[in-house]
């Protein structure tokens, strides 16, 4: 198969596939889309679910096939990046030519997603020139993917009936969107963004091109304010 024919879609956690790149995969039936999901997301307690639930949606997405990454899922630990590669590794044999992953912010800034899109630009871009696309979060798009009609309604069908347990608590943070975005920002940027989310030291801030629009922002509230708030309001009421 030719490589521009497969794709590899790396995320996080069981659902993410769904939030942001369920557009992606239903309106692109020429390409053959696989998953590998970093972790099994048993930080609630619900790891042998959410594993049903991460093969029930690549079934109803039409994902080609699902690899599951087996990392520890730990929201205050990072994810291993020794671990990612190793997976990663293993992954060349199928002659992807594109990778799609979390954008380096974390979207909402969750880490495990920043970690995801490092790891991704840092092992497939930067060591072996697969173009990796992150999800345009804030910044400018490379891509776009417009949802209408029967691919919308699947997307929310999936995230409101085989993810409910999970949706059903951060439904009011994040949308069930109706466009997704791409960027290919390059290892140079990612590496200059990740680093400066980790550590707060802006090096290499001539590197920044698609970020530089929110920089002042980033500079001003660290995404780590930001996601201890989300984590806060998600574990505090299931019911929400």
């Amino acid at each position: 198969m030719a490589p521009e024919k497969n794709s590899l879609i790396v995320t996080a956690h069981p659902d993410d596939e769904s939030l942001f790149f369920a557009g992606l995969i239903l309106t692109a039936k020429e390409i053959n889309y696989d998953l590998l999901c970093l972790t099994s997301g048993k930080t609630d307690g619900r790891e042998g679910e959410r594993t049903r639930e991460l093969e029930l949606a690549a079934e109803q997405l039409g994902i080609r096939k699902v690899i599951h990454g087996g990392l520890i899922d730990d929201p205050k630990l990072g994810l291993n990046q020794e671990s990612a590669f190793n997976l990663f590794d293993k992954t060349l044999s199928s002659n992807y030519g594109k990778v799609y992953t979390h954008s380096i912010l974390g979207e909402y800034g969750h880490s495990h997603h920043q970690d995801c899109s490092y790891f991704c630009h840092s092992f497939f871009e930067g060591k072996h020139g697969i173009p990796v696309m992150s999800v345009a979060f804030n910044i400018p798009a490379d891509e776009h993917v417009l949802l209408q009609g029967l691919h919308f309604k699947k997307k929310a069908k999936v995230l409101t009936e085989i993810y409910k347990l999970e949706t059903r608590r951060f439904y009011n943070l994040l949308p069930i969107t109706s466009t997704e975005s791409f960027s290919r920002i390059g290892f140079e940027e990612a590496d200059v963004i990740y680093q400066f989310l980790k550590t707060n030291v802006l090096s290499g801030e001539e590197k920044i091109n698609y970020h530089q629009g929110i920089l002042p922002l980033l500079k001003a509230r660290p995404l780590s304010d930001l996601v201890e708030n989300f984590f806060a309001a998600y574990f505090s009421d299931e019911s929400n």
